[in-house]
């Protein structure tokens, strides 16, 4: 949506370096705009955490995860509420006050509250929780893979579930420690990915975190194409952001394809069978 709707009308702006369509369609473009570069900041945070279970108590997450759509829907019910809940009601009232008090040139199309305060608080609230989110557990997971932790984690997982299973045996055991070390490169290599992901978030959204509020307080300190530039970084962002994410899900997909963990269920099953699990329907 971003890419279809908001880098396309930008697009206008940007070349046009008016804004050609009016009052109306520019209030529309601003919530599309600020409602989905909201919610794929919050599907960060949705993944962050995912990223911290999965290392964490890797048996239970990814036993939960092949099951649950109904959860990864309240997911995502819960962060597009939240987006449009922090932003239609204050661009309608806002933008609202701006035409009829006759402050709003039709010829720009930004949303500049006129409440200095506000912005504050709303940068804080909407941009600076999930920005803390994300890297408080990004740093708890590379803090895992620091010496031995993450090994152990593993580890631990994979004697719990031979507790349950059959009677070991040195080629079972040797099975096992071998799919423990493949488990941990898999995991090692998507979390890395996820790290370059958050970089590139933190990096193109604090130019604007740092814009907006300053902006409010003296509007003629910012002039129009520095917000042009953090707006277009911001957008660079969201789009990258669902190519990268389907990268990490197609090798999740991958890795449970040949991980018994479907399989943990049933009497016979252990973590260290040969045989792969049926592909995810």
């Amino acid at each position: 949506m971003v890419g279809l709707i908001v880098m396309a009308a930008m697009t206008v702006f940007t070349i046009y370096g008016y804004w050609p369509l009016g009052s109306t369609v520019c209030t529309i473009y601003i919530i599309v705009d600020y409602c989905c570069v909201t919610v794929s900041m919050l599907h960060l945070d949705v993944i962050a955490y995912q990223r911290f279970k999965a290392i964490n108590d890797p048996l239970a997450y990814y036993a939960e995860d092949r099951k649950n759509y109904k959860k990864t829907l309240k997911h995502i019910a819960a962060v597009w509420t939240i987006g449009i809940v922090a932003w239609l009601p204050a661009i309608l009232y806002f933008r609202t006050k701006s035409m009829n008090d006759g402050t709003i040139d039709e010829m720009d199309c930004y949303f500049l509250p006129t409440n200095a305060y506000y912005v504050v608080a709303q940068t804080c609230i909407v941009h600076g929780i999930p920005m803390i989110i994300v890297v408080y557990y990004c740093g708890k997971t590379a803090y895992m893979f620091m010496g031995s932790k993450l090994s152990k984690a593993f580890t631990t997982q994979l004697e719990s579930s031979e507790g349950n299973a059959a009677t070991n045996t040195e080629t079972n055991k040797t099975i096992s420690q071998a799919y423990l070390q493949k488990r941990i490169q898999q995991e090692k290599r998507i979390s890395k990915m996820f790290g370059i992901v958050i970089i590139c978030f933190l990096i193109c959204w604090l130019p604007f975190c740092i814009i907006w509020p300053i902006g409010a307080f003296c509007p003629h300190c910012v002039p129009l194409k520095a917000y042009e530039v953090s707006y277009w970084m911001i957008y660079l962002n969201s789009t990258m952001n669902p190519a990268l994410v389907f990268i990490m899900n197609k090798d999740y997909r991958k890795a449970l394809r040949k991980t018994p963990v479907s399989r943990l269920n049933t009497s016979d099953s252990t973590w260290y069978q040969t045989t792969t699990a049926p592909p995810l329907q």
